[in-house]
């Protein structure tokens, strides 16, 4: 398969306030599926089309196994990109809409039928190459799409948000689908999504993107537990943040000090932790706060406190969140696992 390189991609559009990409670099390894998340507008699918090709960047380079490709049209990348409408052919019937790409390399005519069927097989929908697409189900004209895809072989598969027309039950469906084909086809992916949850599932390692650059890659839990900034935590829902000084293990702030995990950096900081890890009840890192407000969220209540002029959010099931009432003081624990300090914020 395929190693991706980006190195400093650099893309401006006429006209426009902000740049789409700014230094732009990712490394995706050969046979992995990166899932490259992040909000509307911020270049994730401009991205997508400068290493198909379908656009040239102003900086910087796009290779594929060490040698650059910006050089070399669409048609001789190697790489498909699955838009997220499908664009299938209303025409053709399913199985000529799979099989076009190979009609365009002009393979025999034996050939295309025998990897047609062999992709139609891949996605299930072996028994509807007849079909239409008007006659198919949302997700069946997606994995119809992704097998026009998979039936040439590339050697890097670009996905761009491939489930967001899809309801919640086929996403789950498409997902999993599409990670067995990875799995199974060993195919270097890079699949663009605004979906946190859809990330996570799909990614071996999630690269997330804010304004045309890369803020952090790693595993998913890494993001969402240990961010690199306030941009990278405020978008995985972070909004505790407490200032103060790390020294020794210990973080000095308006609650107290408060014991830190191991390796904790050192100085002036900001100390954040996830709503959901706030635990209720005594034990280390235990602060009395007030409770200001509480909001039902289905399985969970969020519950807002405020002690020592700092605001902070829980998410709590029904059960602990029972005796939070407006004004009432509780007992909240912030356990040192589950506390990270961004230093010098």
């Amino acid at each position: 398969m395929t190693r991706l390189t980006l190195d400093n991609l650099d893309l401006h559009h006429a006209g426009a306030a902000r740049p789409a990409l700014s230094n732009l670099s990712l490394d995706v390894a050969d046979g992995e599926m990166v899932a490259l998340l992040g909000p509307s507008g911020c270049g994730k699918t401009t991205a997508l089309r400068v290493i198909a090709g379908l656009i040239a960047p102003d900086a910087g380079a796009v290779r594929f196994d060490g040698r650059s490709v910006l050089h070399l049209p669409p048609e001789r990348r190697e790489a498909v990109l699955v838009f997220q409408s499908g664009q299938l052919f209303a025409h053709m019937d399913v199985a000529a809409n799979v099989g076009f790409g190979l009609r365009m390399q002009r393979r025999p005519r034996r050939e295309i039928a025998d990897r047609v069927a062999e992709a139609l097989a891949q996605v299930q929908l072996d028994d509807l190459g007849h079909r239409k697409p008007h006659e198919l189900s949302g997700g069946q004209r997606q994995r119809v799409a992704l097998a026009r895809a998979l039936v040439l072989k590339p050697g890097l598969l670009l996905l761009d948000e491939p489930l967001s027309s899809l309801d919640a039950h086929l996403r789950t469906e498409m997902r999993a689908l599409i990670r067995r084909l990875q799995r199974e086809t060993g195919i270097t992916t890079l699949v663009v999504t605004h979906d946190q949850e859809e990330a996570a599932v799909l990614g071996d390692r999630v690269a997330l993107m804010l304004g045309g650059r890369i803020h952090q890659i790693g595993a998913g839990a890494a993001l969402w537990n240990r961010p690199a900034d306030l941009d990278v935590a405020r978008f995985f829902g972070g909004c505790n943040f407490i200032p103060g000084t790390s020294t020794g293990g210990v973080f000095d702030c308006a609650l107290g000090r408060l014991a830190l995990p191991d390796g904790a950096p050192e100085g002036q900081g900001c100390l954040t932790l996830r709503p959901e890890a706030i635990e209720p009840g005594p034990g280390e890192n235990a602060v009395v706060m007030r409770v200001t407000e509480t909001r039902f969220e289905g399985l969970l209540t969020r519950i807002g406190a405020e002690a020592g002029g700092l605001r902070l959010e829980a998410l709590m099931r029904a059960g602990a969140a029972r005796s939070a009432r407006p004004g009432a003081e509780t007992l909240w624990r912030l356990p040192r696992e589950a506390l990270w300090v961004l230093p010098g914020v």
